[in-house]
């Protein structure tokens, strides 16, 4: 897969002003939507992905400081170390590797999206509808 993009390693605005960033409000870029399993979008179903547009059109109206407000713990960066194997493949097949950080949406229960920041955009990557890019054993109990 060609990329056209080349994305820094962690989110950020390229100004003097390194808190601008989180005063910025998203915007979604598809081009690097994974379609092929696994955390692909194709075997997404009708209600998921009204669900998914609903949220995302919903953070439009907030910054990226009250979305990855970290008390809130919904919506948040992790290390590309720190999530599971089958999403480091992922990365190394789609973006050879390179990147130290993912940031994961809450949709709604487990149900994520999945992308990469740069400059307030997301670059969408993934549905993960069981939350099994970075299992968590608090989503586990609540199974």
């Amino acid at each position: 897969m060609a990329i056209d993009v080349k994305l820094e390693k962690k989110p950020r605005a390229n100004t003097a002003d390194a808190d601008s960033f989180y005063r910025l409000k998203p915007t979604w870029r598809l081009s690097n939507l994974r379609l092929s399993k696994p955390f692909g979008w194709s075997d997404i179903d009708r209600q998921d992905m009204v669900q998914v547009i609903e949220r995302l059109k919903n953070l439009e109206s907030m910054t990226w400081g009250d979305i990855l407000d970290t008390g809130r713990k919904h919506n948040h960066p992790c290390d590309t170390s720190d999530i599971c194997k089958d999403a480091q493949e992922c990365l190394d097949d789609d973006w050879q590797g390179g990147l130290d950080e993912v940031v994961t949406l809450r949709v709604t229960g487990k149900k994520r999206v999945w992308g990469i920041i740069e400059n307030g955009v997301c670059f969408l990557l993934w549905w993960d509808p069981n939350h099994r890019v970075y299992p968590s054993t608090y989503m586990d109990r609540r199974s």
